[in-house]
């Protein structure tokens, strides 16, 4: 354990506030770093490597920390006077082939202060590793690491991760959480990636990717004079990639490039025409095999058969073409294009001024084209309010309750109980995510069903009783829609035989007993009450009405099936022929709700879970809408999809299941 607070400068070949270097074959394990604790600002002056923690990792650094008591202060650690590191980053400046970080956060934003042209400044910055370096055939990994630095701003190559790949390198349950990630200052070819910066193209890097994410605005704002400049920017990996493995990440990054050239170089005059012949933008979309052709509409487009499950926020096509070169404020002002996503301004009098945009992966409008919902609208309704930034990485899953949250890349929901994660695993015999606890005989205290969790008690005898938040016990529960909520209600009390006057003659049902979790995902009947109505003037009685088949009626009543999860609409009380002449509003609020309706099965085919015109469950296919019904002898007709898509959680995108437990940083405290 090794607290650094206090310190003001180091200096070095390889420079750290804690660490010069971590050599092969070390192993260190919880290093906290203050970087301001009310002192003068630190300085790190490295003559290669610079980084909060270390100068260079060739061993293993594990569980390191980076923070300050005023995080959003745009810090200048490292300097660049009369010496300039290579690179520099919030953990380490280097990474050597072979060594390892591990569970590493950094929590303060940064700065390198590039004067002039950049190239003669610090050319490689990473949220976490400024370059990772070659060492032969060792691979060089990174695992459970959180840039949370509000920004971070370079001068030529920056990634949210790492800087510059030159080395083969793995990097797993990678979260980029920045508010933004920025190149700025007079330089040519920046580099600008959400979790690697730029790919060395002299080396045979192996790069692996996987179970990560970006959320981090990517920002270039960079001059030259008379110089041509090609900026490459992505929000997973700056530059074009072939030999990599990618799996089971996203970026929400937009991007916003400025790449000006102002006047020949040697020259104090500004140009004051300009050429947009000069100005030029590539789109290009990398895509797995089978998904080949879905990039075609962009400038270029690339298949590796080793990507799966990665997406990017924007479109196939984000208006490279010379129809979407537009004038900004006149053809003497520059050139810009303006997109949904990337916005792109640029002028020019002689030479080329270029930006590459490189995404990997499905487009999250490709994607949304058919699966996604607004997060507007109350309605839920497939195909209805589609919206390209609510549940952008999954279909109708939305939660706003912190105590459960979909783990994508483990296909599991945690749900926290006093403290503890509990992980309810995919059942594929019944369709749901569930877990089974097996108990020590009768409880002391009972646990009730809440939000969408279905909780019960499955006795020796196999019969199921369900406890109200009173702790009582009953036999049967129903779900109740009334005045705009959903509540459960418990009926018909459990009486234990092995308790009371015949208990020496009974065996006692909790003697082998378990309590069961089942997550509620399906709530596709509550969805097909089209319509409530509501009346302003209308104080004395209940203010919602619901239709179903023109009858209306003031609450309903929903069984719940405790082993698939599937909820029924009940018997109906008596309604009202005829719909109220009431106002019209949204279905019920369902944003406390996760959804789950999308499947898909092994061929990849997607399907929504519906009902059908009798009430009955069916799977219609999202491509040609034909809706199949399950046989009297039990088949489908169709292989029936138990494969979930992409899921979010809170504030629309999913985490990383690593992020729900990072006891080790109170450590710190």
């Amino acid at each position: 354990n090794a607290f650094v607070s206090g310190v003001t400068s180091v200096m070095g070949g390889r420079a750290g506030l804690a660490y010069g270097g971590v050599g092969q074959g070390a192993n260190i394990n919880y290093t906290f770093v203050d970087l301001n604790s009310g002192l003068s600002a630190t300085t790190i002056r490295a003559y290669h490597y610079g980084g909060f923690v270390a100068g260079e990792v060739a061993g293993g650094l594990n569980y390191s920390y980076a923070y300050s008591q005023t995080p959003t202060t745009i810090l200048s650690p490292f300097t660049t006077e009369n010496i300039v590191p290579s690179a520099v980053g919030g953990i380490a400046g280097a990474l050597v082939g072979g060594g390892t970080i591990q569970g590493a956060v950094v929590d303060q934003s940064f700065r390198v202060t590039n004067t002039g042209d950049a190239s003669l400044g610090i050319l490689y910055v990473g949220g976490i590793v400024g370059m990772a370096v070659e060492n032969g055939s060792y691979i060089a990994t990174i695992k459970q690491a959180i840039t949370n630095s509000q920004e971070i701003i370079g001068g030529s190559v920056l990634g949210g991760t790492v800087g510059i790949v030159s080395s083969s390198i793995e990097l797993d349950e990678i979260a980029v959480k920045s508010q933004n990630l920025s190149v700025v200052g007079q330089k040519a070819n920046p580099f600008l990636g959400g979790i690697i910066g730029q790919v060395s193209s002299i080396s045979n890097s192996y790069i692996e990717l996987t179970n990560s994410y970006c959320l981090a605005d990517l920002e270039i704002n960079t001059l030259t004079f008379g110089i041509a400049s090609t900026a490459n920017v992505g929000g997973l990996i700056a530059s074009a990639i072939n030999n990599a493995t990618i799996q089971y990440c996203y970026t929400t990054s937009k991007i916003n490039a400025t790449i000006v050239d102002s006047r020949e170089l040697g020259s104090a005059q500004e140009f004051n025409t300009f050429d947009s012949r000069n100005v030029s933008y590539t789109y290009r979309i990398t895509t797995d095999s089978d998904e080949a052709g879905s990039g075609s509409a962009s400038d270029t487009s690339a298949s590796n058969a080793n990507i799966k499950d990665v997406y990017f926020i924007g479109s196939n096509s984000e208006a490279a073409g010379e129809e979407s070169k537009q004038p900004t404020e006149g053809e003497n002002n520059g050139t810009g294009y303006n997109n949904n996503f990337v916005s792109y301004y640029s002028k020019s009098r002689n030479v080329s001024m270029h930006l590459v945009v490189n995404n990997i992966g499905q487009s999250s409008l490709e994607y949304s084209e058919n699966y996604a919902e607004d997060q507007t609208s109350e309605t839920v309704s497939v195909g209805v309010n589609k919206s390209t930034f609510f549940n952008l990485f999954g279909n109708k899953y939305y939660n706003n309750d912190t105590e459960l949250f979909y783990n994508n890349v483990r296909d599991g929901f945690v749900y926290n109980v006093d403290g503890s994660n509990i992980t309810l695993g995919y059942d594929s015999s019944n369709g749901t995510y569930r877990h089974t606890q097996q108990l020590d005989g009768e409880p002391t205290s009972f646990s009730s069903s809440n939000g969408n969790m279905l909780i019960y008690y499955r006795l020796s005898n196999n019969q199921i009783v369900y406890a109200d938040s009173s702790g009582d016990l009953y036999t049967t529960i129903k779900l109740v829609l009334e005045n705009n909520s959903l509540s459960f209600d418990y009926y018909n009390s459990y009486d234990n035989p092995a308790s009371g006057d015949n208990s020496d003659d009974a065996t006692d049902p909790w003697e082998g007993a378990s309590m069961v979790r089942v997550l509620l995902t399906d709530y596709s009947v509550i969805n097909n009450i089209t319509t409530y109505y509501y009346n302003l003037s209308v104080t004395t009685e209940s203010k919602y009405k619901y239709v179903i088949n023109n009858y209306t009626y003031d609450s309903l009543e929903f069984n719940i099936n405790p082993e698939s999860g599937l909820i029924t609409l009940g018997a109906l009380s008596e309604g009202v022929k005829g719909t109220p002449a009431w106002d019209l509003i949204p279905s019920i609020n369902h944003s406390t709700f996760i959804q789950s309706i999308l499947l898909k099965d092994s061929q990849g085919t997607y399907y929504e879970q519906i009902l059908d015109t009798n009430g009955n469950m069916a799977y219609q296919n999202v491509e040609t809408e034909r809706i199949y019904t399950q046989n009297q002898d039990g088949s489908w007709g169709i292989e029936v999809p138990t494969q979930h898509v992409w899921i979010t959680n809170v504030n629309g995108f999913s985490i990383l299941s690593f992020e729900n437990d990072m006891e080790w940083l109170g450590k710190a405290e």
